[in-house]
């Protein structure tokens, strides 16, 4: 059974689209109350999304990965975000090349805010072989939904490859 490559393209843009309109329907958090009166500043960190509220007001920073928090002497806050940086975590994708569809393991190596750059290795059990690739992916930053990147890349055996990654 061969999928002409038309039909794996179409089912790539259906996914894509499909976890598009997930994101944005599903119902967003609970809004933060005010804060106590003894609470000058609440900083609160999850999924890759920094929120701060303050009495002044509520600022939500999203695709965090890496920051700093100095509370200065005066009382006063300092937030530092790196926006690149090298990292090692290992994901499962699933993905579509020439080969049909495959499995594997993933590595992403490098980040730029919310972009990736990952290798992998995959296996086609419809035809028995082993592809290793390396691409580029957008990870999905929201509160439910932060370890899953979704990427294109280029394999050895020159077949575009383009999937969805979850991370361990």
């Amino acid at each position: 059974m061969n999928i002409k490559f038309r039909y794996k393209i179409g089912a790539f843009f259906a996914l894509i689209a499909g976890l598009w309109i997930l994101v944005k329907t599903h119902p967003k958090g609970l809004v933060p109350g005010p804060l106590p009166a003894n609470v000058a500043e609440k900083v609160s960190v999850k999924n890759g999304v920094v929120t701060i509220q303050t009495p002044k007001g509520t600022k939500s920073i999203s695709g965090v990965r890496e920051g700093t928090l100095t509370l200065m002497k005066d009382g006063t806050s300092k937030l530092d975000i790196r926006d690149y940086g090298w990292e090692h975590q290992v994901g499962m994708d699933g993905f579509v090349n020439a080969d049909g569809g495959a499995l594997g393991l993933d590595l992403r190596y490098f980040y730029y805010k919310q972009f990736d750059a990952l290798i992998g290795l995959g296996y086609a059990p419809l035809n028995k072989r082993l592809d290793i690739w390396a691409g580029i992916g957008y990870t999905i930053h929201t509160t439910w939904m932060s370890n899953t990147t979704v990427f294109i890349g280029y394999s050895v055996k020159n077949n575009p490859v383009a999937g969805v990654s979850v991370r361990f």
